[in-house]
């Protein structure tokens, strides 16, 4: 069994494989099987990853829950990098609100734009981040 595997990996280069399984009360699981090379052969690790599965599904369902949340939300809306404030992503709104398209504010900082020229109130926002990991209530 083990070298007609070791034979299907060779053929599809790949050194790991994921494989669902059905636990005997028939709920379903994940394995991972790992070929390592040894100076006598192939060495196969076999390991649970249900656990890692159902965090990257989670993990997938959230992020798509948030991406609609963000690109449809009726208020102008941008992600920012915290070190220099460079725009990384715009919602729809923020292009209707303030003129510029997607790929023209991405790369930019607010400053540059036009958009929010207060750079003590952005100082205040990054200090309360870097601090307390929130800010709230902060006007601008």
């Amino acid at each position: 069994m083990f070298s007609r595997l070791r034979r299907c990996m060779q053929e599809h280069a790949v050194e790991y494989m994921h494989n669902e399984f059905t636990y005997p009360d028939g709920s379903t699981g994940w394995f991972e099987l790992r070929m390592e090379p040894v100076p006598e052969g192939v060495f196969i690790l076999s390991g649970d990853i249900t656990e890692r599965k159902l965090a990257e599904e989670a993990l997938r369902e959230s992020e798509q829950k948030f991406s609609i949340l963000f690109d449809k939300a009726a208020f102008a809306a941008a992600l920012s990098r915290l070190p220099d404030g460079v725009l990384v992503d715009v919602n729809e709104a923020f292009e209707g609100v303030f003129g510029y398209t997607k790929q023209e504010a991405i790369g930019k900082t607010t400053l540059e734009l036009g958009i929010n020229p207060d750079v003590e109130g952005r100082a205040r926002i990054l200090a309360a981040l870097n601090e307390q990991g929130v800010a709230r209530n902060q006007e601008i």
